[in-house]
């Protein structure tokens, strides 16, 4: 038998598809006789941290801060968070499954099977990308899930997916997926679960009418507006629209042949389920949607948009109707094919009830899921018995071993030893970190292919340290950021040596000076708040990433092929709308800034700077950073963070491998020009 540990960002008694089909997988493993610890995010302070469920499914709730209504958790990397990791790994566990792909809570998942030296697998529950349901937003989601699904990606794990749609989703990120472990349900213990009400004769649903039932997250890329509108064309039809969400007001106000029933029970989903001739799924996306196969199971004929599970279930092949795009005009036509034959979609359904209940099973999914951890044994063991040494292809490294690198490693060094000696005059406080830090502990230096240095200041410090740089008379050295040059689009400061410079393909063509730099990243204090916490962090970041697409006329893209494509020109989108009259006057940047700033002075748990990739990426406890250690760098000292090694795990994985030549990042200069400091 084996244990296994569930990673899955949310869970009960937070409801929703993943959860169900975290539930439904971990009680068929427990079942059968496998030890199961589901990890998941403490959303609630009621919630308990440590629970053994009545099946005997052991669930360990991390602290986190819960964004946008709960459905964003963020890790709270705190003692009691490595505390009760600590317990799960005393567990021996010998398999770790990963739900989702985007979650920091994912990311977390795939670092513990790493430290403990696990099998992995990563499950993807998704078929398209988040929406916010507008252009700018959407861009920012869909970076977003680009930037975490390449980090987790880095790790090496093997992808799966819920469904084939899921699968081929993967693609998109340029993921080969090795199998399906499918979402499945109980059908007959669902069924039983039905509770008594009477939902034909609540809403006076005539015996000639369809009643044809909605249930989900009353969200745009559900189909709901179109839902609406195809209501006004169908005659004999009562759509009965069950949840809750942005669009409830939409649905309430429809009216007509329209029922809007707000947030149901499970146990009255499964009886409108019952009741109802059609359910209708015109979604844009969905991994592979529990409702489908709840509809399924309790008769109701679905007609459904070419979503993740409408293969598997057999939807268009054994019976019910698969919709070729979400429009009202589809829907319609759909229903109205429905309404003309009852007697044989009534049969139909009842076909696909009968295969839910026998084939689409956690026992099937359960005997998937071991299946791909045995063929992962098996290749692993392969790979073992016919491996050989090679060395690293360095020639894959654009900047390693160029002659220039070497050279600019000493203008750094040099800049360093300048920078620490204003900092001890004026006594402030600072810290290498990333890569800087990971070249300190791992090569005692630089890393070879390495080309600036990292180092992080409270932000108090970081205002000192430019004051001085910007009173010195030397004009050796001068500060550039968003507040000193109104075109630089980061949240960064540069300490750029003058006479010098340093221009990356990303920044070519920006309106600022660009000499050799070192990094100089500001920490904030962080609310407790959870509110203010959120408009803190993520609002900042907003801001920030809008400044970004405003002034960066080619921005980096995490993707390649069409994807890149496709995302480029929304950036140029979002740049255009940005630099509009009435629109380019707006500096986003100080609006960051001032959202960052909002409790700068105060004595808060958490420092940070929100400007990552995701906005949770470098947010530390601030007990953590200080007092700082002082370590070889080179032929000098530098200060990290009291616990760096622990910070950079987190964000790294696997720090301490250097990565192959292939993986290995620079800024890879368009323009270097070392002015006086040639021959250095």
């Amino acid at each position: 038998m084996q244990t296994y540990v569930i990673f899955s960002a949310l869970y009960a008694p937070h409801m929703g598809g993943v959860e169900a089909y975290t539930a439904g997988l971990a009680d068929k493993l427990a079942e059968q006789g496998n030890r199961v610890i589901v990890v998941t995010s403490r959303l609630a302070s009621e919630d308990a941290a440590r629970e053994v469920q009545p099946n005997g499914v052991e669930v360990v709730r991390l602290p986190c801060r819960a964004l946008m209504g709960d459905r964003l958790p963020v890790p709270l990397r705190d003692s009691a968070w490595h505390a009760l990791l600590d317990e799960v790994t005393a567990a021996q566990p010998t398999r770790v499954v990963v739900n989702t792909r985007f979650y920091g809570h994912s990311l977390d998942g795939v670092r513990f099977a790493q430290a403990n030296g696990l099998p992995a697998v990563i499950l993807e529950h998704g078929s398209d990308h988040l929406s916010l349901g507008n252009a700018v937003g959407n861009e920012v989601v869909e970076r977003y899930e680009h930037a975490v699904t390449k980090r987790i990606k880095s790790f090496g794990y093997p992808f799966a997916g819920v469904s084939a749609k899921a699968v081929e989703w993967l693609e998109h990120f340029g993921i080969e997926g090795i199998g399906v472990v499918p979402n499945a349900l109980d059908a007959c213990e669902y069924a039983a679960a039905a509770s008594e009400r009477d939902f034909r004769a609540e809403l006076d649903v005539d015996e000639g009418q369809l009643l044809v039932a909605v249930a989900g997250r009353l969200v745009p890329e559900k189909g709901i507006a179109e839902v609406l509108e195809a209501a006004r064309y169908v005659d004999g039809v009562v759509f009965a629209i069950a949840g809750d969400g942005p669009l409830l007001e939409d649905v309430q106000a429809a009216g007509g042949t329209v029922r809007a029933l707000g947030r149901l029970a499970s146990a009255d989903v499964a009886a409108l389920l019952r009741d109802a001739d059609v359910y209708l799924l015109p979604s844009r996306s969905e991994g592979f949607a529990t409702t489908l196969l709840e509809a399924c199971a309790m008769g109701a004929f679905p007609v459904s948009t070419d979503v993740g599970g409408v293969t598997e279930l057999g939807i268009g092949e054994i019976g019910g109707a698969v919709l070729p795009d979400m429009s009202a005009a589809s829907i319609a036509g759909a229903l109205q094919a429905v309404a003309s034959m009852p007697d044989e979609c009534r049969a139909q359904a009842d076909a696909l009830m009968a295969r839910v209940r026998e084939r689409n099973t956690w026992e099937e999914s359960a005997r998937a899921l071991e299946s791909l951890f045995d063929d992962l044994n098996k290749t692993a063991d392969d790979a073992d018995a016919t491996a050989v040494d090679a060395d690293t292809n360095d020639d894959d490294v654009p900047f390693e071993g160029d002659e220039r690198l070497d050279k600019l490693h000493r203008v750094l060094l040099m800049m360093m030893k300048d920078f620490a000696a204003i900092c001890e005059r004026e006594g402030l406080t600072w810290m290498a970190h990333y890569g800087t830090a990971i070249g300190a502990l791992r090569h005692g230096g630089f890393i070879p292919w390495d080309d600036d240095i990292d180092i992080c200041m409270f932000r108090s410090d970081l205002e000192r340290f430019e004051q001085a740089v910007q009173a010195d008379t030397s004009g050796k050295y001068s500060i550039v950021n968003a507040r000193t040059h109104a075109g630089y689009p980061l949240a960064t400061t540069r300490f750029i040596l003058n006479g010098t410079e340093f221009r990356d393909s990303a920044l070519a063509t920006m309106d600022f000076p660009s000499g050799i730099f070192l990094d100089l990243f500001p920490l904030d204090e962080l609310a407790d708040g959870r509110g203010a916490y959120a408009v803190q962090v993520v609002g900042s970041w907003l801001f920030n990433k809008l400044a970004t697409a405003k002034l960066t006329a080619n921005p980096y893209i995490a993707a390649k092929g069409v994807t890149a494509t496709a995302m480029s020109a929304a950036a140029k989108v979002a740049r255009g709308a940005l630099n509009l009259p009435g629109v380019r006057e707006l500096d986003p940047n100080k609006v960051a800034h001032k959202l960052v700033t909002s409790h700068g002075g105060e004595k808060t748990k958490r420092a940070g700077y929100p400007f990552d990739t995701f906005p949770q990426g470098c947010i530390y406890n601030a007990d953590d950073l200080l007092p700082v250690r002082w370590i070889p760098f080179e032929d000098m000292l530098i200060s990290v963070p009291n616990k760096v090694e622990q910070q950079l795990t987190d964000y790294y994985g696997d720090w301490m491998t250097p990565p192959p030549g292939n993986e290995r990042k620079a800024h890879y200069p368009d323009i270097l020009d070392f002015g006086e400091y040639a021959d250095l």
